[in-house]
This record gives C-alpha cells, sequence and structure tokens, in this order.
C-alpha cells in the first residue's frame, strides 16, 4: 500500500495530511453573512424612515413620540404610517391622516393604542402585507407564547424594548390602528402575549420618547395626535 503524504510540523515530526473541510465559496459566505445579519435586532444598521407625533394632553404639549422604521422588512405597512403620519393622501380624503386622532385611554398592559380614522391609503378592505409575514416570521418565548411579525426584538434581554406594532388581525387590523408598546419592561407573562398577532415596524429609542409616554401613562386626559410627520 502506498504509504500516507505527510507533513512536518513545527517541532519536526511528521503528521498524515487530511483534506481540508469543504468551504463555502466567497459569494455565497457574503449572502449567508448577509441573511444572518438582516435578522438582528440592533436597527442602526438597516434602512431606516424616521416619522414623529407631537402629543397633546388636555390640550397641552406633552412632548414627542420618534419612531425609527424598518421599510426593508415590512415596505407596505411603513409606507401606510408613514403616509398616514405625512397626511400625504388628504386631498383624496381627509380621513387619510393621524393629525387630531386620540390614543385610547392607558389600560395599565404598557400598551398606548391609537385606532386612527379606520382608512389605510390604498384603498378599499383591509390591507395586510402577507408577503412581508412569510419572510419576517418571529415567536415569543415561553409556553404561553404566541407569533408575531417584521422587525425582531429580544423578549429575554432587552429590558428597554419600546416598540411599534401594526395589527395582523383582531379588532382594527388592516386599516389605521396603531400601538406603540412598552415591551421590554413588561412582565414575563404578559410579554409573551403583546406582540402576538402583529407586525413590528419600528421603535422609539430616545429619552424624549419614554418621558412623553411616561406623561400619557399618568394623565387623566386623552393623550392627542397635535401634528405628524416624517423627520
Amino acid at each position: 500500500a502506498k504509504a500516507p503524504r505527510t507533513r512536518r510540523t513545527m517541532s519536526g515530526t511528521a503528521a498524515p495530511l487530511v483534506a481540508s473541510p469543504f468551504r463555502a465559496p466567497a459569494a455565497l459566505a457574503r449572502r449567508r453573512a448577509s441573511r444572518r445579519a438582516g435578522r438582528g435586532s440592533a436597527p442602526t444598521t438597516r434602512a431606516q424612515q424616521t416619522c414623529y407625533m407631537d402629543i397633546e394632553i388636555e390640550g397641552e404639549p406633552a412632548g414627542r413620540l420618534t419612531f425609527l422604521m424598518r421599510p426593508d422588512l415590512c415596505p407596505k405597512t411603513v409606507e401606510n404610517f408613514v403616509r398616514l403620519c405625512k397626511g400625504s393622501d388628504v386631498g383624496v380624503d381627509p380621513k387619510l391622516t393621524y393629525q387630531g386622532c386620540a390614543f385610547e385611554p392607558y389600560s395599565g398592559k404598557y400598551t398606548y393604542t391609537c385606532k386612527g380614522r379606520g382608512k389605510h391609503v390604498f384603498g378599499a378592505g383591509k390591507f395586510v402585507e402577507r408577503d412581508a409575514m412569510s419572510g419576517t416570521r418571529n415567536e415569543t418565548p415561553g409556553v404561553g407564547g404566541g407569533t408575531y411579525y417584521g422587525e425582531p426584538v429580544d423578549l429575554r434581554k432587552d429590558g428597554r424594548s419600546v416598540v411599534l406594532t401594526i395589527p395582523i388581525s383582531g379588532p382594527g387590523f388592516g386599516a389605521s390602528r396603531f400601538a406603540v408598546v412598552r415591551v421590554g419592561e413588561s412582565p414575563g407573562s404578559l410579554k409573551q402575549r403583546l406582540l402576538a398577532n402583529t407586525m413590528v415596524i419600528g421603535r422609539c429609542v430616545d429619552d424624549a420618547s419614554a418621558e412623553t409616554l411616561r406623561l400619557m401613562t399618568v394623565a387623566d386626559g386623552a393623550a392627542t395626535i397635535a401634528a405628524c410627520g416624517e423627520a
């Protein structure tokens, strides 16, 4: 039998040559790395759009909510939200804006909900971005959890996440309803359910937004969107 080929080690001893394991071509490796990066939770390196809402409580300014959104994950849902913030389509229908809309009274469940005026910018019927749902499915942790879509959120470790969600089923879905959710602060038993059946399209990441939400939490009167747009 033919003796195996050897190589000389740094210590001077002979060692058999072993075939190198298969390595993916560089282009394939880059594509895999890109896909892995696209499913991360940090929004700083992704395509973003920024919208704001100036809030009033009983006619008094209460600060601004600023949203960093992810059009790369759910482009049509983000487009609907941005256009309603900007009032781009009020010439078509005066109801196609968030300006002047009120949030529902705070329920104590870390969620601030606004119904809007019940219309989306794409016409009649319910609008749900099914293509984005199929590519951005996320599971909440725990046995009592559920499924949500859009931007992933680290529900185990991130204790500060404040996210912007759109319902994909249930009351008010497929139109203008949205919610701001302090999911990071919520207890584990509630954390598993707060995002279920929603699409996470962005986050609030600044201290000014956190202070505005604090004022909305303790206010007796309704919080109203006095002005809104794209920053």
